[in-house]
């Protein structure tokens, strides 16, 4: 177990690739969005 010690450094990594990927097409028209694309955008962020 003593290798995985920083494996949570390594998955936010990609997490944050896929937020900035996705920042313009998300927030840049925020109210225009349905529920659905909310609630799509939250549960795969988690």
């Amino acid at each position: 177990m003593k290798k995985y010690q920083s494996l949570h450094l390594w998955m936010i990594l990609p997490m944050l690739v896929m937020q900035l990927g996705i920042f313009m097409d998300y927030w840049g028209d925020f109210s225009g969005n349905a529920w659905s694309v909310h609630v799509h955008y939250w549960a795969s962020s988690i």
